[in-house]
């Protein structure tokens, strides 16, 4: 998980300090809404839920992820995109992904415990 945040971290940090362009608002409005549901999946994980039922809605958030990322690809073979802001945010969903990928394997972990 720190990986994946510091992977995350290390490009915005690269992209702005380079002055790039920021992310189309329409793109980083729909991530904020996936972000947000991957955070309250987070606190979710810090309470007595589930382990089990954790790691399913962590598979459900992973495929939007993944549906949101195909179309991010889309948009950058057929639309007139920066570049370099789309590559970045792309790394971004991406890491997101593994975030989650991550969170689904300490559950499993945590369900094993528990047994």
């Amino acid at each position: 998980m720190y990986y994946c945040l510091k992977r995350m971290g290390e490009s915005c940090r690269e992209h702005v300090g380079n002055n790039f362009s920021p992310v189309p608002s329409e793109y980083a409005n729909e991530f904020l809404v996936l972000r947000n549901e991957m955070m309250r999946l987070y606190l979710r994980s810090l309470d007595s839920a589930s382990a089990s039922q954790i790691r399913n809605d962590a598979a459900v958030l992973q495929s939007s992820l993944s549906d949101y990322r195909k179309r991010i690809i889309h948009d950058i073979q057929t639309c007139q995109l920066n570049i370099e802001a789309m590559t970045v945010f792309l790394s971004i969903v991406q890491e997101s992904q593994e975030l989650l990928s991550a969170l689904r394997h300490l559950m499993r972990g945590e369900g094993k415990i528990g047994e």
